[in-house]
């Protein structure tokens, strides 16, 4: 498996399930790959084939599977248990094309002897043929009545066969090189095919005409696929571009970019808001269908928690690697929203409004984000450089920036507008927090000094040995601690007297947090551990994570919320020490 897709060489087709919930994958590494499309993460790898696999194709009702391969061997897999079902070897060499009838009842395979064959769904026994092409099949689609099948072959020809007599009722010539894909709209009065002669053609099928053929890539056409509402073809080339055309002119209206190498294949989500990619670079990749965002890889693997903050109303804002961020609750297991490609860049920190009701994202793409508790976004504010750190005031009229240039800034929280730019430090801030109750602001650095300033007036707090990086007030905003990557943890008064130093972390101290009973103190660090202190001593060590621990956040006064580089959350019972674990884009969406 490759770090970046999960497939290990060029990955040929990815289509999606009915319901728009998983992604099948089909590649040359003989691997059948399913996904979960809401965060890309790894369900199964279906392995049947002995070769490259060509085609990947859900059933109507997304309980099945049928793959073809290099291999000649036909696969039908239960899509939610990734168990092999049957396994067919019918002839006629290579399968490219593989296709399910509308009401499931029979499902097809187009072979390199240019023969189409039927398959008895309930049975997996063949039941028919289709004859006419003089080369290999490329592509197979059922009609959306079920009573036709359209196929596109590298005879260059588009043949549309009448399924109760298997008869030829059209031949459509035009292409002027292999003809690669085929699809119809969803009325079912015309067709959509590409070829590698760059061209993408709607014909229509009263009259077996060309209703527009346009050169629509600089480079061979591997794939065009017709939307949901019929209004829009996407097509993917040769030249690593996905490309949007109107299907009533054929006119250009979009391109998306991001592969590295040839695109193979591409695909709408059934709600036509997404396509998904696949690509010789070996990445599958899922796109916002109207900017042209990508929204993440599908890289079969769990991203890191980065940060983990708690609000009033019981919600707690997970951010993580690819840029997403979820709103979840823990104790039910349950996820309110999710967001994906909010920020351009890494989302560094996040904090909640004093009511809960209002995220701010802090982006090293130079920006801070306000978004509702639902993820909605309400404004972006520009800085001019990286953000690290931020945090609302205890009344929410504010919020302060930790900035990458040193600066702690602050800005009215509705307006936007600039309230003041203090250059505490010369590197990087990478926490700020308002003394709970107001009148200071403490803030943590590259430089290894803990800054509190109060007005005009800022002190620098001098002990730790290496660079500072996580702050937590007690809910009286009588005492703050700091945690850096000497390993240690400092006490503070509120004045910014030291109190004590802490030591047990072997590593750097990323994440403190405060239960909101002021009990105990909680610290999470690289070293992969939790740790609980009470009254200056440790209380307990919480273990089981298996990489670094770097987001920490206290829910109450009895339990705890930890993330790790590993992908998963874990929410601990403080007094026992026993957590259960948390996977943020997997967890189940709340009811409504």
């Amino acid at each position: 498996m490759t770090a970046t897709s999960g497939h290990s060489a060029s990955a040929w087709m990815i289509n999606w399930s009915p319901g728009g919930e998983r992604l099948a994958s089909a590649s040359e590494d003989g691997t059948v790959r399913v996904w979960r499309s809401g965060d890309g993460s790894l369900v199964h790898v279906l392995a049947g084939h002995d070769d490259g696999v060509w085609s990947a194709t859900w059933s109507p009702d997304g309980r099945r599977l049928v793959s073809g391969g290099n291999d000649g061997r036909l696969c039908v897999w239960h899509a939610g248990t990734g168990k092999l079902l049957a396994q067919l070897e019918p002839g006629g060499g290579a399968i490219w094309a593989t296709g399910w009838s509308p009401r499931g009842e029979r499902f097809a395979a187009g072979s390199r002897d240019g023969r189409v064959r039927l398959f008895d769904a309930a049975t997996a026994r063949m039941c028919g043929a289709l004859d006419g092409h003089a080369a290999l099949v490329k592509d197979l689609v059922f009609s959306p009545c079920g009573r036709r099948l359209a196929t596109s072959s590298d005879d260059r020809s588009i043949r549309v066969f009448d399924l109760a007599s298997g008869e030829t009722r059209l031949v459509l010539l035009g292409h002027e090189h292999m003809a690669n894909t085929v699809d119809f709209t969803p009325d079912g009065r015309a067709l959509v095919s590409c070829s590698h002669d760059r061209t993408v053609r709607c014909w229509d099928l009263a009259t077996g005409r060309e209703r527009w053929a346009v050169e629509a890539h600089d480079d061979d056409i591997d794939a065009a696929r017709v939307s949901p509402d019929g209004r829009l073809v996407a097509s993917c080339s040769h030249d690593r571009s996905v490309r949007l055309f109107a299907i009533e002119s054929g006119a250009r209206v979009g391109e998306i970019r991001g592969h590295s190498d040839e695109v193979e294949w591409v695909s709408w989500s059934p709600d036509g808001k997404r396509l998904a990619t696949a690509s010789t670079d070996a990445q599958g990749r899922i796109f916002d269908a109207k900017s042209g965002a990508r929204l993440f890889l599908l890289e079969g693997r769990n991203f890191a928690v980065s940060t983990l903050r708690a609000s009033a109303r019981g919600d707690v804002a997970v951010v993580q690697d690819d840029r997403s961020v979820s709103v979840i609750r823990p104790a039910a297991g349950v996820a309110r929203a999710r967001a994906f490609g909010l920020h351009e860049q890494a989302i560094e920190d996040a904090a909640w409004s004093p009511r809960g009701d209002r995220l701010a994202l802090a982006s090293l793409d130079g920006s801070v984000s306000v978004l509702t508790d639902a993820l909605a976004p309400l404004r972006r504010l520009a800085l001019g450089c990286g953000a690290y750190a931020v945090d609302w005031s205890p009344d929410g009229a504010q919020l302060a920036i930790g900035r990458a240039d040193g600066g702690v800034e602050l800005r009215h929280a509705e307006s936007g507008e600039r309230l003041a730019l203090h250059a505490d430090h010369d590197s990087p801030v990478y926490a700020v927090a308002f003394r709970p109750g107001g009148g200071a602001l403490a803030s943590a650095a590259r430089d290894g000094r803990v800054g509190l300033r109060s007005g005009s007036a800022f002190r620098a707090l001098a002990g730790h040995e290496d660079m500072a990086v996580s702050l937590a007030w007690w809910p009286d905003g009588n005492r703050l601690a700091s945690g850096s990557r000497d390993a240690t943890i400092r006490l503070w008064d509120a004045a910014g007297a030291a109190l004590g130093v802490l030591r047990g972390h072997r590593l750097t101290v990323w994440g403190l947090a405060v239960t909101p009973d002021g009990a105990r103190l909680l610290s999470s660090s690289f070293d992969h551990d939790v740790r609980v202190w009470r009254g200056g001593a440790l209380e307990r060590v919480l273990a089981g994570h298996t990489r670094q621990v770097g987001a920490l956040a206290a829910l109450d006064a009895q339990s705890a919320l930890s993330g790790s580089r590993e992908g998963v959350c874990r929410l601990w019972d403080l007094a026992t020490g026993a957590s259960r674990v948390l996977r943020p884009h997997a967890l189940p969406e709340a009811p409504r």
